[in-house]
């Protein structure tokens, strides 16, 4: 009886997946942040405060601490944290924040630092439309494995600023977004615009390193 209910559990699955392929494709909306543990967290806002820093509308992604020596040979611990903005409840795309301390100090604070969305939080694309978009700029125009067109995907919806990549333009440009990818991996993650479907960013998580030691001199 045991293997014939989970024949049937396995059963009933598949048909589930197969009816919500046919709909539109398997994907699914998240609207969580991975964030920090609490002690982690609680660290973070504790350095915040005491250098006057507000961690409010962030959500920090990463933590790390370390002890090391300066070139005086004094013990200094290093601290550096991580984290994304956030407004109207929803997250800005590379719209992330880098802080340093040593000490307890703070050193330095690198990225963009955004100031309020005027934008509303009411999406216009569907689901089983992007889970089709996404196809096409991923297998279609980026020639990623065809293999990818049988996955299930999660999409996160937030803002994106067109001004991101600007050096000398310090103002900015806010669209609706999502940001797609497999729901078995961070890669390839696809950024489209929410009002036209139109890709902003696409990144097949594929890095290149160069190795200097390979380039031989005739």
């Amino acid at each position: 009886m045991k293997t014939l209910g989970l024949i049937l559990f396995f059963s009933i699955l598949l048909a589930s997946c197969k009816k919500e392929r046919a709909a539109g494709g398997c994907i699914a909306q998240t609207t969580s942040i991975a964030s920090v543990s609490a002690t982690d967290n609680a660290t973070i806002q504790t350095l915040l405060n005491n250098n006057n820093l507000s961690g409010k509308n962030q959500v920090f992604l990463y933590y790390t601490s370390y002890s090391a020596q300066n070139q005086q040979n004094q013990d200094v611990l290093y601290q550096s944290a991580g984290s994304i903005q956030v407004r109207n409840g929803l997250p800005i795309f590379y719209g992330d924040l880098y802080y340093s301390f040593q000490n307890g100090v703070l050193e330095g604070i690198s990225g963009k630092s955004y100031g309020a969305v005027s934008l509303d939080t009411k999406p216009s694309q569907t689901l089983p439309v992007l889970n089709q978009l996404f196809i096409t700029e991923a297998v279609n125009k980026q020639g990623i494995n065809a293999s990818y067109k049988d996955s299930c995907y999660v999409a996160q919806f937030g803002y994106y600023d067109l001004n991101r990549t600007s050096i000398t333009d310090t103002t900015t440009s806010f669209v609706k977004a999502w940001e797609v990818h497999p729901a078995h991996s961070p890669f390839p993650q696809c950024y489209i615009r929410d009002d036209n479907g139109g890709t902003l960013y696409f990144d097949s998580g594929i890095r290149l390193f160069y190795n200097a030691n390979s380039r031989k001199i005739n």
